[in-house]
């Protein structure tokens, strides 16, 4: 028993250690709702204008949330004015209602793809990553937390 214990303490740590996003952060709904004014935003200073990154959306939902999908507002700024904006949808439930995100228990865990591609910033500096739901709920439910990562493209 002490063995196995040993051996996936030391494969946690490991795997931690393996983690290569430059930037990860996240924000917690409170009561498990999204306020529909309620926009959330990611603030990354950027030094690197030469490197591709993968920009990731990690999103928990709960068994509370009433749909299958989600319309996100989405926007970069920098310093000189918004670089993107765009909507985008995500799917959380495929068509017979079973969730698509990873766990267990009542708690999904889904991530996403910002863009298709890898993004390179052409301009140091701070950058505002904004989401804000565009689903028709004034409080949407069923929302436990979203985050931000930033992982630089492996080169192959």
């Amino acid at each position: 028993m002490n063995k196995w214990f040993a051996i996936l303490s030391f494969m946690a740590v490991f795997s931690s250690c393996t983690d290569t996003a430059i930037y990860r952060d996240t924000a917690v709904f409170s009561a498990q709702q999204w306020h529909q004014d309620s926009a959330i935003t990611f603030q990354v200073e950027v030094t690197d204008t030469v490197g591709k990154y993968r920009i990731l959306i990690d999103l928990r939902n709960n068994s509370n949330y009433p749909y299958s999908n989600l319309f996100l507002f989405r926007q970069i700024e920098s310093q000189q004015g918004v670089e993107f904006a765009d909507t985008a949808q995500y799917l959380l439930a495929d068509r017979q209602g079973k969730w698509l995100g990873k766990g267990s228990g009542a708690i999904k865990s889904s991530t996403f793809s910002f863009k298709a591609q890898a993004l390179r910033f052409t301009k140091m500096g701070t950058y505002t990553f904004t989401l804000q739901h565009g689903m028709r709920d004034v409080y949407l439910t069923g929302m436990e937390d979203i985050g931000l990562r930033i992982i630089p493209e492996e080169i192959h």
